[in-house]
């Protein structure tokens, strides 16, 4: 486990698709009540519980896609009183105030995922939306996501931008995620940001832009003005 920042962790595992190994992120997040929170649960182990317990009490466990609940009924099992929630649950918008903040991806229903911002530490939490796949990975990794156009750049793969159903609904959701003043982003696959991270997510999806004519984004957000 590895300390992020004032009551936020993450757990880093092993995770293969296809052959590639990239890895796979489980985000631990301290309440204000002081219970925890489990974003993506990884596989569980007698280690990583004792390290978790020694954190607080599991009281939370969020599913935040169509993906990432394959190890949720491992945790639940273990502890039986923590509350599930999903992305397609309508009371995780509010469930989780002050200390996180959710927002629903629209215009990529098949992905149907839910973005967490921590404001305490200025720190978007991303599942599938962003990949950031970079150096230090296997020669046959770097080969499959750069066929997946995400190798070395912070983004979506190819996969999930074929998972676009809306983009105009999309372009809203990145605009309403950029409101948020986070700095840092974690993602399920790859490497953390931990600058300038609202400037990333804003490249990231520059392609979207030309989504709805007569349309025009300011320098310092993804806010709209339309006519």
């Amino acid at each position: 486990m590895r300390r992020i920042d004032d009551d936020i962790w993450v757990v880093e595992r092993p995770f293969k698709l296809f052959g590639a190994e990239f890895g796979n992120r489980m985000t631990v997040i301290r309440m204000a009540d002081g219970k925890l929170l489990l974003h993506s649960p990884v596989i569980l182990d007698p280690q990583l519980r004792a390290e978790v317990e020694a954190l607080g009490q599991v009281a939370y466990l969020l599913t935040p896609n169509a993906f990432h609940g394959l190890h949720v009924g491992q945790w639940s099992a273990t502890f039986p009183h923590a509350q599930i929630f999903e992305a397609r649950d309508d009371r995780t918008s509010s469930s989780f105030l002050p200390a996180l903040e959710l927002k629903s991806v629209k215009g990529m229903s098949k992905l149907n995922e839910v973005v967490c911002y921590h404001p305490a530490s200025r720190t978007l939490i991303l599942t599938d939306l962003c990949f950031n796949i970079g150096e230090g990975v296997s020669a046959w990794t770097q080969f499959f996501f750069s066929l997946n156009g995400a190798y070395n750049r912070f983004g979506p793969s190819r996969m999930m931008r074929g998972m676009i159903d809306d983009q105009q609904r999309l372009r809203e959701s990145i605009t309403d995620i950029l409101s948020w003043p986070f700095e840092r982003v974690i993602v399920s696959h790859g490497e953390v940001i931990e600058h300038n991270g609202q400037k990333a997510l804003r490249d990231a999806f520059d392609f979207l832009e030309g989504s709805k004519p007569h349309c025009s984004h300011s320098a310092t957000s993804f806010s709209l003005r339309c006519g």
